[in-house]
């Protein structure tokens, strides 16, 4: 089987080790790329009368943002509490079940209008390799770079979006689209 072209739609170190990149500024994005790691505890609500909120910064808790999603009907709430930076110590030195009750009496103190009587549901996840760290280094990286790593390999990912933050599933769209148009516009329309 062959190919005229390969999308690497991975994380940047993965597709470091799959591909030496002969444009340079791609090899300097690849390798400017940090990646973060956070815990989360998700908290699940029947609280209609919880205050709206997107999300909400926390520098004096040891949580560090929390953020709201709710049902269209505003009744069930799902709280998504991050612990990142300096307060992954505070999360990484208590079980999940601490971790839970801890985060549960921070959030109540926000005086938000949640109660633990209203949780219906929670969860912890503990992410070792998470987002994208936006940096100086990085910025100036994507500003220079270009999603073709050789003749025939591209790489896309939220890092490689020029347009947007360099995180999140907006800008692995919008490096997708941009990398898939290259390629039309490149590679599938020559012979």
């Amino acid at each position: 089987m062959t190919c005229r072209a390969v999308v690497l739609a991975t994380p940047a170190h993965v597709a470091r080790s799959l591909v030496v990149p002969l444009d340079l500024a791609c090899k300097r994005l690849l390798d400017a790329v940090r990646y973060g790691t956070y815990t989360v505890v998700a908290i699940v609500a029947d609280a209609p009368e919880l205050r709206d909120f997107r999300y909400m910064v926390t520098p004096d808790r040891c949580v560090s943002l929390v953020m709201q999603q709710a049902s269209a009907d505003r009744k069930v709430r799902t709280l998504l509490c991050y612990y990142a930076g300096r307060s992954l110590a505070f999360a990484a030195a208590r079980d999940d079940r601490e971790l839970v009750r801890d985060t549960l009496a921070q959030v109540c103190a926000l005086d938000l209008g949640l109660t633990p009587e209203c949780v219906v549901f929670t969860a912890v996840q503990r992410w070792e390799l998470a987002g994208t760290v936006i940096s100086p280094e990085l910025d100036e990286a994507r500003r220079e770079s270009t999603p073709r790593a050789t003749r025939r390999v591209f790489i896309a990912g939220d890092y490689a979006c020029r347009g947007g933050w360099g995180y999140g599933m907006d800008d692995a769209i919008c490096s997708g689209v941009a990398t898939a148009d290259l390629v039309r516009s490149t590679i599938l329309t020559s012979r």
